[in-house]
């Protein structure tokens, strides 16, 4: 991913919008009110980030490691024999 000096990863011109179902929105602000309830009680490892996921230290997930924990939940859910290139998030 490419990060400008400021940290933003977007320009201007290339933000776009994405509507989320209504579901996905809940589990999302689920997600985040755990998060902030979490990060009250032992401390923000995000260092001020606003990342939804990220690492046990909280620093930002690697592609190789959301590929690999992708596969695995795959392969739990009886569906290690997607291609690989469907496999990829």
């Amino acid at each position: 991913m490419f990060r400008a000096e400021d940290g933003d990863t977007k320009t201007v011109k290339s933000r776009r919008s994405l509507r989320l179902p209504d579901r996905c929105v809940a589990v999302l602000e689920a997600l985040k009110s755990e998060q902030d309830r979490r990060h009250s009680l032992a401390g923000d490892v995000r260092g001020g980030k606003q990342l939804v996921f990220y690492t046990r230290s909280g620093t930002a997930l690697s592609a190789g490691n959301v590929r690999r924990d992708f596969r695995a939940v795959l392969s739990r859910a009886g569906l290690n024999e997607i291609f690989p290139a469907e496999s990829e998030p």
